[in-house]
């Protein structure tokens, strides 16, 4: 198999694996009693092998960013002008015998992804041991069904939601987090985890 097949990013709702564009046409064409069914729902998107890692030695700063982009398919950050502030990914923890006392900097710009991270305050030799299994170096981003918008599945209540989730509703869950972890998927370990924060 060509080398790109690695990049292939998976989706699951409630645990189960699913091609979530098929998902995402169903909700849209879908009748207003059933428009509900996927509503609190926890959804995770997971990947591996898709960064490239690079390290400056001078500024000690250690870059991860992804190859193909991760996720299109679930809108994560509130993009809307009636938003108090913008949304970005917030350090939550982070592996010592990975990154010693790094620092992961965070990103308030506007534009936010979940395709590039930073982190500063890096030593040489942990930049050398994460650059030494970056082909197994994998993500996970989880979160619960909020809405449909742009095409996308949205993990929030901002913006222009075609399909909106009812805040009523049982299976909502609001306050549910979504989260990112940066994970060796050889040996499962958490190298970082990050939640996105709303201002």
């Amino acid at each position: 198999m060509p080398n790109y097949a690695v990049c292939f990013e998976k989706y699951y709702i409630n645990n189960n694996q699913v091609l979530l564009y098929k998902i995402i046409n169903w909700w849209y064409d879908s009748l207003p009693e059933e428009s509900h069914q996927l509503c609190g729902y926890l959804i995770r998107c997971q990947d591996k092998g898709n960064f490239q890692i690079q390290y400056d030695a001078i500024e000690m700063k250690l870059r991860f960013n992804a190859k193909e982009s991760f996720a299109d398919l679930l809108s994560i950050f509130k993009q809307c002008e009636q938003c108090w502030g913008p949304s970005y990914l917030k350090l939550t923890w982070l592996n010592k015998e990975y990154f010693g006392d790094g620092q992961f900097i965070a990103s308030t710009d506007k534009d936010s992804t979940v395709n590039s991270y930073i982190f500063a305050h890096i030593e040489r030799t942990h930049a050398q041991q994460i650059q030494s299994i970056v082909d197994v170096i994998g993500i996970e981003l989880e979160g619960v069904i909020c809405g449909l918008m742009n095409s996308k599945i949205a993990l929030h209540n901002a913006g222009k939601l075609l399909k909106t989730c009812q805040a009523g509703s049982e299976k909502q869950d609001e306050n549910f987090p979504i989260t990112l972890k940066i994970v060796n998927s050889q040996t499962e370990e958490i190298l970082a985890k990050l939640s996105v924060i709303y201002n």
